[in-house]
């Protein structure tokens, strides 16, 4: 079973971000997997993370949107986050605005993985308890304490 926190590369979370919009939020995060090697070609998954997007709105409840994509741009499947402050509109499903913010990207190889992952996170996600602690964690090390206490 594979742990969220394992396909996080250190340095892959933002606490207390600033973006302004959720297309900013995108760039950022796509920006520190590319600082991190993650990603062979940014503008690529950018435009493939927007192209889902536009099908419907990845904000899935709890104040948490989940963008994400198959995308030849990255190498192996990873994960970016923002805790955002303030919140931000994503379109959410409960009309709730955005203040975590998960990146996933996979390459189409590997779909399967991207599915497990996708759902695993829906269910952590699940708690409004669980979402404001993680929302609220004060540095990268916390926030991974947090998100492991249900990544079990």
């Amino acid at each position: 079973m594979i742990h969220i926190n394992e396909i996080i590369p250190k340095g892959c979370v933002l606490i207390r971000n600033t973006a302004s919009d959720k297309k900013a939020v995108i760039r950022q995060l796509i920006g520190l997997l590319d600082t991190q090697g993650c990603v062979v070609n940014k503008e690529m998954l950018y435009q493939d993370v927007i192209e889902r997007e536009n099908l419907t709105s990845t904000g899935i409840g709890n104040g948490c949107g989940i963008p994400h994509a198959h995308s030849d741009a990255v190498t192996h499947t990873v994960l970016a986050v923002a805790c955002l402050n303030p919140a931000i509109s994503f379109d959410s499903i409960d009309e709730i605005p955005v203040r975590i913010v998960f990146l996933l990207a996979g390459p189409k190889s590997c779909t399967g993985m991207h599915l497990k992952i996708l759902s695993k996170m829906a269910r952590l996600l699940h708690g409004q308890d669980y979402c404001n602690a993680l929302a609220q964690a004060e540095s990268e090390d916390s926030f991974r304490e947090i998100l492991k206490i249900r990544d079990d």
